[in-house]
């Protein structure tokens, strides 16, 4: 296998001893995967050609060298010392296997919620792990690697950034833990920038097997599995008047079907002061006049689903 930084050899035969102009070098093309890739004469082996293997390189199946693949610029030659030219047909080198190709790093498969959209996976094509010099510094400082994931990883539920606040690596999957659910129907999106990569020792934050880092993405698609409700079990808009003696309460009903019913609530303004259950209400009630309070005494008034639940922010 090679890795980023190798250098991949081609050895040339010739039938003969053979002889090059100066300043011009005969090449030999090299196929990863479908791309070409162009190995160089050696200035001091006239029949070694090599790589280096450069950052995205990837053959999976191994290095080909196609037919005719031997060729110099225009001007050039490859002569025999009799001055005859040569001739340059050549048979090709098939794939493989024992000379594969990986500086390619890990690429993102698939992205999903859990059902409970507390996390969102994300797939890669390959097993992934924290990087070796991360771990490194993590141990120096005892900084967790999972505070470094969290810092370069973006979620975005219905355009808005939704904290991630852990992190875990497992085979081919990255986990991120929300600060917030997703709930179902909501558009979610997840991005990666390694703002740390100026820095020899953060320069990557997860790789592959052969060392070679995730690569920034942006915005990728998050497949929504979450069944959580979008309902909201809190009443909001919340208002309330006082006159003679009664303060009226009118707000906009939760609409989780779940629940059957509605608490008003109450407490004085003075310190320690706890909140009255004065009147369980239907669920679908929008209005409650409250006559039972003390004319000159200040109120906060609040509303919760029940039956016997206080919610508040949930």
């Amino acid at each position: 296998m090679y890795a980023k930084g190798d250098k991949i050899y081609v050895l040339v035969e010739y039938s003969e001893k053979v002889a090059f102009p100066d300043g011009f070098s005969p090449e030999v093309r090299v196929d990863f995967d479908g791309e070409t890739r162009v190995a160089v004469r050696e200035c001091y082996r006239d029949n070694y050609f090599d790589y280096w293997v450069q950052d995205g390189d990837f053959d999976a199946d191994g290095i080909v060298i196609p037919n005719n693949a031997l060729s110099f610029p225009e001007g050039g030659y490859i002569k025999d010392l009799a001055g005859n030219d040569a001739i340059l047909t050549h048979a090709g080198f098939p794939a493989d296997r024992e000379y594969k190709v990986d500086a390619r790093g890990p690429r993102l498969v698939s992205a999903a919620t859990s059902t409970d959209g507390r996390t969102v996976a994300l797939t890669f094509d390959e097993n992934i792990s924290v990087a070796f010099r991360l771990r490194a510094l993590s141990q120096r400082t005892g900084v967790p690697a999972s505070q470094y994931i969290i810092a370069v990883m973006n979620v975005h539920v219905d355009n808005e950034d939704v904290g991630v606040t852990d992190a875990s690596v497992s085979e081919k999957t990255l986990s991120l833990t929300l600060e917030k659910a997703v709930t179902q129907g909501q558009t979610v999106t997840v991005s990666y920038h390694n703002i740390f990569a100026a820095d020899r020792d953060t320069e990557g934050i997860l790789q592959d097997y052969y060392n070679n880092y995730l690569h920034d993405f942006l915005a990728q698609e998050v497949v929504n599995h979450s069944t959580a409700s979008t309902a909201n079990p809190k009443p909001t808009n919340l208002r309330a008047t006082s006159a003679d003696g009664e303060i009226t309460l009118t707000w906009t009903p939760g609409n989780d079907d779940s629940y059957t019913g509605q608490e008003v609530k109450r407490r004085t303004t003075k310190k320690g002061a706890k909140w009255t259950t004065v009147a369980t209400i239907g669920v679908s009630d929008t209005e409650y006049v409250d006559d039972s309070v003390t004319v000159g005494t200040k109120y906060i008034p609040d509303v919760g689903i029940g039956p016997t639940l206080r919610i508040e922010n949930k």
